[in-house]
């Protein structure tokens, strides 16, 4: 169970917080809070100085009880940090961002300050960062912060899953972003979404192995929104296998690419209605029988990869490629079509309503989704590119 603020148990009685508040407020605007009012300034002492952990302040009565203490004893950090959760959560940004700020000026190692200001200036506001960025855009800043509150308080994983994904945002190169995790490795592996993010960060930087180590190893509780489990899995057997076959070694690579086809139950994935990526791994499989020396095999495998149904998209890109190979160019049209259609509706703008289903697809803004949308139109014009 949420205990109640600290500082509201011990400045004000819960019951009548709101008449407590203001026989304080008379008192403080009286002169009667004050040097000589020992007993209201050793408990206000006492109550900033207890454990923040469970503590969100966030009534009304709460935001008045410690605008009070912060006002009798500005020394306080902790008070400054729950006024600043209090006023942020009733949707004072500007306030609630000053007053973590006042909270880090007294307590320059303050963890949970340090994450909210983080926090703060990589989310919706009305105010702006330092360098002039609106708040809401990813900036370097709010970056800053996050590194702070990391070494402050190194076990946090939450706050080193904000950190990953501001990071992201910020489309920091991938050495940069696997360093970070590398660092808090132990906090890492605490947190799924942070391992995920790990495997990810390993297959951006070709480090398929590792990727792959963790992603065979690790029993991973699927959380709501958690729709990428499969495709690094994917991805780095995909690489372990190009890689084989850039050495020669066929036979390896034939193994990794028919591994890319399964769905391991520690990533809690099961098979979807349509191909999937199939059609991407029997290519590959194909290719490798034809090294081999299996003909039948290696046909086998490209007629494989025209089985199921796709989605528009880069599924249609490596059938053309089997259908090419197979002598069956007639049947290309309507797939190069569809990507076609593909790259439309990911280049066309976005609708202006509010889609319910949004977050689904991660905290992203719409602005950032869209943008996400252009990214991929590029890679699969690249892709249709190479087919005319």
């Amino acid at each position: 169970m949420m205990r109640k603020c600290c500082q509201c148990e011990n400045v004000a009685n819960t019951n009548a917080q709101s008449a407590d508040a203001k026989d304080m407020s008379d008192k403080l605007e009286n002169g009667n809070i004050g040097i000589g009012n020992t007993d209201i300034l050793a408990t206000l002492s006492k109550a900033a100085a207890m454990p923040t952990d469970y503590c969100f302040p966030n009534r009304l009565e709460e935001v008045e009880v410690l605008k009070i203490a912060a006002a009798a004893a500005p020394g306080h950090a902790n008070t400054w940090y729950y006024l600043g959760c209090a006023e942020w959560n009733l949707d004072r940004k500007d306030d609630g961002l000053a007053d973590w700020k006042k909270c880090v000026a007294l307590a320059p190692r303050h963890a949970l300050a340090l994450r909210c200001i983080g926090f703060a200036l990589s989310h919706p506001g009305t105010y702006f960062t330092n360098t002039g960025v609106p708040s809401g855009v990813a900036s370097r800043e709010a970056y800053e912060y996050y590194l702070m509150s990391l070494e402050a308080d190194p076990g946090n994983f939450r706050t080193l899953d904000e950190a990953g994904k501001l990071a992201e945002k910020l489309k920091l190169p991938a050495t940069e972003r696997l360093a970070l995790m590398e660092k808090y490795r132990d906090t890492v592996y605490k947190y799924d979404p942070c391992v995920l993010r790990l495997a990810y960060t390993f297959n951006a930087v070709g480090r398929y192995a590792e990727a792959h180590e963790i992603l065979t190893t690790r029993r991973f509780h699927v959380w709501e929104g958690a729709d990428g489990l499969l495709a690094p899995f994917v991805e780095s057997c995909i690489g372990l296998g190009k890689a084989a076959m850039a050495r020669g070694d066929y036979a390896t690579a034939l193994k990794f690419f028919a591994e890319s086809t399964t769905y391991p139950a520690n990533l809690q994935a099961g098979r979807p209605g349509d191909a999937g990526t199939e059609p991407k791994s029997r290519y590959f499989m194909a290719q490798c029988k034809k090294a081999l020396g299996d003909a039948v095999g290696y046909r086998a495998e490209l007629e494989n990869s025209l089985k199921g149904w796709i989605h528009a998209g880069e599924m249609d890109y490596w059938r053309v490629k089997a259908l090419r190979e197979l002598g069956r160019d007639a049947e290309c049209a309507p797939l190069i079509a569809e990507l076609k259609t593909a790259i439309a509706e990911l280049e066309a703008p976005q609708p202006q309503i509010i889609n319910a289903y949004a977050k689904f697809a991660g905290d992203n803004s719409a602005m950032e989704r869209a943008a996400k949308a252009r990214e991929k139109a590029g890679e699969l014009r690249a892709l249709l590119a190479e087919l005319e």
